[in-house]
């Protein structure tokens, strides 16, 4: 009778990787971990749900905006835009009846406790709630029609702008410094206030960021940094070798350094110096997003998520995505896929009473708050599936017949396993295995589907209060044949 080995896989935080062969992932990595976090260190289990945060606004239609509004030094609102503005009172949204309709891409900023709008065809606006409300003039006359927002070292600037009928959609505008809480704009063409980034590379500006003591400028296929010394004069550098992005809504600042996404480079991360690719993990699903200038981004701590919504996947069908998510966690370097149960078209956070609190939009006027308590989307059932890399123990030219399996997780109940085995001619057809009832559960493997040169499992479960733990497999075989068999 051949010896009995025992193979152990007790480390789970190498994240998905699909980026190399089957053959050359880490023991600790997965071919797939759907709904999935690694907030454990060495496990799996379910991400984030959310709930709704009072009702849906108006008729069906999207948040085109979501952004806090913090202004008299404790004073905090959520405001966001559907076919008008709307402010959280603390139990139901409220229009404010502003004077935009018709629009389709709103961005904001708060500067001088007051809250900043911005459409490329509408007139900027201005809300004071302590000075007269909602406003195309306080602070903004004469200011550009603009795409893009963003507060910086005392002013306010305005990128992708249109004055009068003429687009300058490689231009910065900027306002003058407040005195006595009033600014001005100066957008006469030569002498005015303003930067053009680069008008002869046929690109346009994409989106603005704030890195440390320089603000980013983004446009599709480059990167600039705009710094400001001490008596004012202006710096405009180009990013070495550094894309942009196709979409305003995905660059997210975590811990120092700033994340954005490129349809062709993936996900990036700028450092306060240069900008590298850091998704070929999961580049599949990065090659498969069919509107990438629709990406939106949250952060959940040092978490860095991505709603990319349609994938389709190149190499397997059954992991397209409809509603799809990609989380990247930035302290391990590793990802997560996933989809959520609504098309997301906004995302901010904000503090609140000394805790950060995130909240995403979606197409149907709603509002919905990430929350690490909750295990549903707004009621909607959370579905995890993790699909562990083949174990080929020892070797791919070893055939082994598997006898049995310990699995090591919480199952809370409704944790399901199966399993295939993987030959010469190909894998194997899955074969479920019983339920999860104990922490170190005891499974055997039938002979009749358990000989091959490798196996693989996934773990499963869709519920709406469960949080699996995953964390680890100790695989019992013995070696049949070492060249010539399955």
């Amino acid at each position: 009778m051949a010896d009995v080995e025992i193979q152990h896989y007790l480390d789970q935080s190498g994240g998905q990787q699909n980026r190399t062969t089957k053959y050359l992932q880490r023991d600790n990595e997965w071919a797939l971990i759907y709904n999935g976090i690694l907030d454990n260190v060495g496990g799996i289990n379910k991400r984030n749900g959310y709930t709704i945060l009072g009702a849906a606004m108006g008729s069906a239609g999207s948040i085109l905006e979501l952004a806090p509004f913090n202004y008299g030094g404790s004073t905090q609102r959520l405001i966001a835009y559907r076919d008008d503005f709307y402010i959280w009172n603390g139990s139901t949204w409220a229009a404010q009846s502003n004077i935009w309709s018709g629009v389709t891409d709103v961005h904001s900023e708060t500067y001088l406790d007051e809250f900043f709008a911005v459409n490329l065809e509408k007139a900027t606006t201005n809300y004071d709630p302590d000075g007269g409300g909602w406003t195309t003039t306080r602070n903004v006359t004469g200011a550009p029609k603009a795409k893009y927002i963003q507060s910086f070292q005392a002013r306010l600037f305005l990128g992708h702008c249109k004055i009068g009928s003429t687009y300058h959609r490689s231009r910065i505008y900027y306002s003058t410094l407040p005195v006595s809480g009033a600014i001005t704009w100066d957008t006469t063409e030569g002498t005015g206030n303003y930067i053009d980034v680069r008008t002869d590379d046929g690109d346009y500006i994409m989106g603005l960021s704030e890195s440390g003591n320089r603000m980013l400028v983004f446009k599709l296929n480059s990167l600039h940094r705009l710094s400001i010394d001490s008596a004012g004069n202006q710096t405009l550098v180009q990013v070495p070798d550094a894309p942009g992005t196709s979409a305003q809504r995905s660059i997210i600042n975590i811990a120092g350094r700033t994340y954005y996404f490129n349809p062709t480079y993936g996900i990036l991360e700028y450092d306060g110096a240069s900008a590298r690719p850091i998704s070929l993990a999961v580049h599949d699903y990065i090659r498969g997003i069919q509107a990438p200038e629709s990406v939106v981004a949250w952060s959940d701590g040092f978490v860095y998520w991505l709603y990319v919504g349609a994938v389709t996947h190149p190499n397997d069908s059954d992991l397209n995505l409809t509603k799809g998510i990609i989380c990247y966690d930035t302290t391990t370097n590793t990802y997560t896929v996933g989809e959520v149960a609504n098309v997301v078209t906004a995302a901010d956070s904000w503090y609140n009473s000394n805790e950060v609190e995130t909240f995403i939009g979606d197409n149907a006027g709603r509002v919905l708050e990430w929350d690490r308590s909750t295990k549903s989307d707004n009621g909607t059932d959370i579905s995890l599936r993790a699909r562990t890399k083949i174990y080929w123990d020892a070797s791919p030219a070893l055939v082994k017949l598997y006898e049995k399996a310990l699995i090591y997780a919480d199952p809370q109940g409704s944790l399901k396993v199966t399993y295939r085995v993987v030959n010469r001619q190909g894998y194997g057809d899955w074969q479920e295995m019983k339920g999860l009832d104990n922490l170190i559960e005891e499974i055997n493997i039938s002979p009749r589907y358990g000989e091959g040169r490798g196996i693989q499992f996934e773990f499963s479960e869709s519920s709406s209060n469960k949080t699996p733990v995953i964390e680890g497999i100790s695989l019992f075989y013995s070696i049949v044949d070492s060249q010539y068999g399955k």
